[in-house]
């Protein structure tokens, strides 16, 4: 009976088949699960309520999401069951009473406790500058329309998160006529750099931050200026106003 030499190379071959197929499936697998956490909930936006008022949902912890409003209330909201959420009391974990439920995605409406609402669109764009030969992401959001409106850059604060993700004044200031610039700071979200508390530098940013928005939005920016709290309030804050008031460049208008 001959012998079938090629059986050791044909095996060879299968093992090795197996062996990418194998890689393959676990790259598919490990890219649809990064994929499907870094999408953001289809529900977050600034929906604009029957009293008149406006609600601003945006991500938080783990799978909550976060309302706030302008008059300073805000809770945590968990979901309870399909599309049907409930509120606790700002940070305390304790619950407010409130219930919150939003229809399909598609629809962009919302049920804020027995409030109905529906979600604003805005004109947004994504952006990239640099300062001091650091990459930043930013965005600008701004009212629908042609409309000159004032434009407010958002100066972030000590935390490490992505302001562009966690900022709820991106959309709340928008919703009733003011553009809003925010962006990540240097090693935060989906800017370069590493992460600093040099004041300097950071003030810095917030004039390249400003001079993009003032570029991205072009005629339609009427008067600009800054948003600050916590690290970015005070005289960090007035670093950049005093950098751009006298840069024979730059114009700086302050409300």
């Amino acid at each position: 009976m001959p012998i079938d030499r090629s059986r050791p190379t044909r095996v060879r071959g299968l093992n090795h088949l197996v062996r990418c197929g194998a890689a393959l499936c676990i790259f598919l697998l490990t890219t649809s699960f990064t994929h499907a956490t870094e999408m953001p909930d289809c529900h977050i936006g600034t929906y604009r309520l029957t009293d008149g008022g406006i609600v601003d949902i945006a991500p938080s912890d783990g799978d909550t999401l976060r309302w706030r409003r302008f008059d300073g209330t805000t809770g945590a909201l968990t979901k309870t069951g399909d599309e049907q959420w409930t509120s606790t009391y700002g940070w305390t974990g304790r619950p407010d009473g409130k219930t919150v439920r939003f229809s399909d995605c598609a629809a962009g409406r919302i049920d804020f406790n027995s409030l109905e609402g529906h979600r604003i669109a805005f004109d947004v764009t994504d952006t990239t500058f640099t300062s001091h030969g650091v990459t930043l992401t930013g965005r600008l959001v701004m009212p629908k329309g042609e409309a000159v409106v004032p434009v407010v850059v958002l100066v972030h604060g000590s935390e490490h998160d992505s302001a562009r993700k966690f900022y709820s004044l991106q959309r709340m200031l928008p919703a009733e006529g003011v553009g809003a610039f925010v962006y990540d700071k240097r090693g935060t979200g989906a800017s370069g750099g590493s992460y600093s508390q040099d004041f300097s530098l950071l003030a810095d940013d917030d004039v390249a931050a400003m001079r993009e928005a003032r570029r991205l939005a072009g005629a339609r920016a009427g008067r600009i200026g800054y948003q600050a709290g916590s690290e970015g309030d005070g005289w960090r804050r007035s670093r950049p106003i005093v950098r751009m008031s006298t840069s024979s460049s730059s114009a700086l208008d302050w409300p």
